[in-house]
Formats: C-alpha cells, sequence, structure tokens
C-alpha cells in the first residue's frame, strides 16, 4: 500500500509491506509510479501514457500541489527484492527523480548500505510519519 504524507513541508511517499515476490513488486511499482504522476514535478521526466480511467479522471478540477523531490519511505518492507531495489535505482538515474530514502528496519538499511545505494542516495532510519501528529496523508492507496 501507497500512503503520500506531508510531515514538515517534506513529502513522503510510503510504502507499507514487504516487497518479496513478482506481483508485490509490480503492486509496488504501480502504485509509487501513481503518487509520482500525480505529486511530483519533474521537468526530466516525458508524461506517461494516459489510460482511459485516468483520461476520464483529468476532467475533474484537481488543485494538488506538485513537489520537486520527495522522502521514499519503506515501512514494514522486509524482506525487498531486487527487482524493487532496480526500479527504485532507475526512478534515480534515468528518471532523474530527487529523493531519499527511509526506512523503519535496520535490515533493510543494513541492506542498502551493503549495496551501497547510500553512495547515491541519502539513506536514513525514520518512523513512520503517517503515525505522527505532525503527518497529514494527502492520499493514500490501498492493495
Amino acid at each position: 500500500m501507497v500512503s503520500v504524507v506531508l510531515k514538515d513541508e517534506r513529502l513522503y511517499i510510503c510504502w507499507v509491506g514487504r516487497v518479496k515476490t513478482n506481483e508485490e513488486f509490480l503492486l509496488f511499482k504501480s502504485q509509487v509510479n501513481g503518487a509520482l504522476e500525480k505529486f511530483i514535478d519533474n521537468p526530466h521526466t516525458p508524461p506517461m501514457p494516459k489510460s482511459k480511467d485516468s483520461i476520464k479522471k483529468d476532467t475533474q478540477p484537481q488543485n494538488i500541489q506538485k513537489y520537486n523531490s520527495f522522502r521514499l519511505m519503506l515501512v514494514d518492507a522486509y524482506p525487498f527484492n531486487t527487482h524493487a531495489l532496480g526500479f527504485i535505482l532507475k526512478l534515480k538515474q534515468n528518471n532523474k527523480y530527487e529523493f531519499e530514502i527511509a526506512t523503519d528496519h535496520y535490515r533493510l538499511l543494513s541492506m542498502l548500505e551493503n549495496i551501497e545505494f547510500d553512495k547515491i542516495f541519502a539513506i536514513s532510519i525514520d518512523s513512520d510519519p503517517r503515525l505522527t501528529t505532525k503527518g497529514k496523508v494527502l492520499d493514500s492507496v490501498m492493495s
């Protein structure tokens, strides 16, 4: 499940749950892409092709603020498969999104450091921003 939270003027895209199977990866990719499309303004990425459902949604007025950067928060996301790691790397290197990675799980943080993601991203341990009084949930997608 993906939630989008605004906390202390920072946008969090929160993924909750492990990403171990291919089905879980496809859900992760789809929901993160949906949140990026809705909340992130990235001039380096061409617009994604519109599906019939998104064309219907575009006819409704939307006053959604777009952000230039975000923090990808991985909550209870261990184990986390290599497909998902590659997708995150692609978002940074190919699509040029500006973001940090945070997790609430020390094993996932250790894995990210072992594969040297800390040389590409700012990575850290953080608490779930949805659980603080300062966090405002902007959007939530349930699987």
